[in-house]
């Protein structure tokens, strides 16, 4: 991370960290939008939730070493203010541009071609199932697919 950049994690065990470059100068739409994603490849999506709350940070106030404490592998230390993102809705689509598969919040503006839009669900389909579906709907590779969605039950919608 450099100086300008915000770290975005979702405030359940579990959570993905996520770094949006040059976040200082983002607008509220683009934290918006890195916060779902967030949200997202956190383990709320495997308990299908259907909102969690998210957090952003700068640099300088995120540790692998706790202040006369003790941080687990794999964690962080959080010190000082974090910006919230209460509530925030879990969603993704995932398309192609040209012969790029690409995955996006939901939030995101931009139009994919042939887009499925992806909701965490406790009725939804296994990954494998999806990877499958995707991946002969989007005519792309199962294994590209596979790596791209998160892990839980997912509803599809088309």
């Amino acid at each position: 991370m450099t100086n300008n950049d915000l770290f975005f994690h979702a405030d359940i065990q579990g959570g993905s960290a996520v770094v949006l470059k040059d976040g200082t100068n983002a607008t509220e739409q683009e934290k918006k939008e890195v916060a779902q994603f967030a949200a997202s490849f956190s383990n709320a999506w495997k308990n299908a939730n259907a909102a969690v709350d998210v957090y952003a940070v700068k640099k300088d106030q995120v540790s692998q070493h706790a202040h006369g404490g003790y941080v687990a592998a794999g964690a962080f230390a959080i010190i000082g203010q974090r910006e919230w993102f209460r509530n925030t809705p879990l969603g993704l689509k995932i398309g192609k541009e040209g012969n790029r598969v690409f995955v996006l919040p939901l939030l995101h503006s931009k139009k994919l071609e042939n887009e499925i839009a992806l909701f965490p669900s406790k009725n939804g389909k296994e990954k494998e199932e999806l990877a499958k579906q995707i991946s002969y709907k989007l005519e792309a590779d199962i294994d590209d697919i596979r790596g791209f969605l998160p892990s839980g039950k997912t509803l599809v919608k088309i």
